[in-house]
């Protein structure tokens, strides 16, 4: 199954495929959870801090519930902190 992986404000993981502006393909078993899929991209607890599937926000207690399908796109971000 084909997902798009989109990191935004996470500095790119030397494990990980080189980023676009798009994000990156990633491959992976077609019965994969969110969850599954977060901890097999190895990001820092930290950095996964708000997780978007196909737009929607997912709560860190739905993303073990959450089916993913081909062509879905996964975007994180960090908490965004300021003064």
């Amino acid at each position: 199954m084909k997902l798009r992986i989109r990191l935004l404000a996470i500095d790119p993981c030397p494990h990980l495929p080189k980023l676009s502006d798009d994000g990156f393909e990633w491959y992976v078993d077609s019965q994969l959870s969110l969850e599954s899929v977060l901890k097999g991209l190895q990001l820092p607890l930290e950095k996964a801090y708000l997780t978007l599937c196909n737009g929607r926000s997912v709560p860190d207690s739905e993303r073990p519930n959450v089916s993913l399908h081909d062509n879905d796109v996964i975007t994180i971000f960090p908490l965004i902190k300021g003064g």
